[in-house]
């Protein structure tokens, strides 16, 4: 399957291009996922998770955009190390804790090492790509390298289901591993030279305001609601508790958990090959609510009570996670300056954290009552409406049938 890819990369002589598929199959690699929340389970209720997930959160969350403007200001070499080093950590302490303690500051700086990630790595490759004059290349590159991140996560989340029933820090001890591999590689990085920036605080301040303001671009805007409705669900589901505590209300356990995502990886790599076509046939603003009313339906389906075939919605939400984070990627980067990139990434990155980290306490304290498929019902009507709402406003945009909005 890799020789396959392989194929499929275009031709380009650089080694940062090399070294984005690597820290793409290292940062995709979460053997954790699929029973990380086993581990947890050991030491805490929901409730005591949703707290210590509001505070990991909430912390990554003010490292957001900090770091974002870091990446572009000083490098995205020494942000994709920092990012490395604090992730190698932060995950070692958690596969060695043996309190809940250890799972809470191993869990904060693993976010905090993430916040530095978001953004940098797909604004260096896009950089490079630019430098070297091969920027229409960038979509095709980014859309092999998800396919990357599909079949590492696969093996990872097989892999790590059934160490997992060996022993349940095993998937962990050998994830913080592979990310220390990852710190060490970071150092072969080459910096691009388009738009490099001086370090200022007055600069820095600057380069925040201006990327955020970036959203609200002409060009943007249109998709703006759609990105953070489609991205937060997403985000809620995917980096939080939900997931899992989804799964286990379906009754899957650590190796069928493992299964079932490995399942929806593997369909979501295969068809996110066939984004350039769909694009072509489709505007960006259609596919944003197409995928945006998909997610809500999944949301729907896990509130009902659907045993084992609840693995549908959950492989539904991998397919059009992955069909969301690469498409929304493409869009902002097209409408974005370089300079601007990876703090409007990280603004983006940010937002989408601030509903997890207001509710993850309250969310955990209605699982642990047995309110998870009532709350997931509701979030389902609720954000069913805002879409509606948000589709009448803007419905002169539907009726286009160009593949932007440019």
């Amino acid at each position: 399957m890799f020789n396959k890819l392989l194929k499929k990369i275009p031709q380009i002589e650089d080694s940062n291009i090399r070294l984005f598929f690597i820290f793409t199959i290292i940062h995709s690699a979460f053997f954790a996922d699929g029973n990380w929340i086993f581990l947890y389970l050991l030491y805490m209720t929901y409730g005591q998770l949703g707290i210590v997930d509001s505070v990991a959160f909430g912390i990554g969350l003010l490292f957001e955009i900090p770091t974002g403007a870091i990446a572009d200001l000083l490098g995205r070499k020494i942000t994709i190390q920092i990012s490395s080093l604090l992730i190698t950590i932060g995950i070692m302490l958690q596969a060695l804790g043996v309190s809940s303690w250890y799972l809470f500051f191993g869990n904060i700086i693993f976010f905090i090492g993430m916040s530095f990630y978001s953004g940098a790595a797909d604004a260096l490759i896009y950089d490079s790509l630019t430098e070297k004059g091969h920027a229409d290349s960038y979509i095709r590159i980014y859309t092999v390298s998800k396919s990357f991140r599909s079949v590492s996560y696969i093996l990872a989340v097989i892999l790590g289901g059934f160490l997992a029933t060996i022993n349940v820090r095993l998937p962990w001890l050998l994830w913080g591993i592979l990310h220390g591999i990852g710190f060490i590689l970071s150092f072969g990085l080459r910096e691009p030279k388009i738009d490099s920036l001086k370090f200022s605080w007055k600069s820095y301040l600057k380069q925040n305001l201006e990327g955020f303001k970036q959203l609200f671009l002409p060009k943007l805007k249109p998709f703006v609601v759609f990105i953070f409705l489609i991205l937060g669900v997403n985000y809620v589901y995917d980096w939080g508790y939900i997931k899992p505590a989804i799964a286990i209300s379906f009754n899957f356990n650590s190796m069928s958990m493992g299964l079932v995502f490995a399942t929806g990886s593997l369909l979501a790599a295969i068809l996110i090959n066939f984004l350039p076509a769909l694009k072509k046939k489709i505007s960006d603003y259609q596919g944003m609510v197409i995928l945006n009313l998909l997610s809500i339906f999944s949301l729907f389906l896990f509130s009902q009570d659907l045993k084992y075939w609840g693995a549908l919605p959950i492989i539904l939400m991998f397919i059009i996670g992955n069909f969301a984070g690469t498409w929304i990627t493409i869009v902002i980067n097209q409408h974005i300056e370089s300079k601007y990139r990876s703090t409007t990434l990280s603004t983006v990155a940010m937002f989408l954290k601030i509903p997890y980290v207001l509710t993850a306490f309250l969310i955990g304290g209605l699982i642990d009552q047995g309110y998870l498929k009532i709350m997931l019902f509701w979030a389902a009507m609720i954000l069913l409406a805002i879409s509606a709402v948000e589709m009448i406003l803007t419905r002169r945009f539907t009726a286009s049938t160009k593949p932007d909005l440019t």
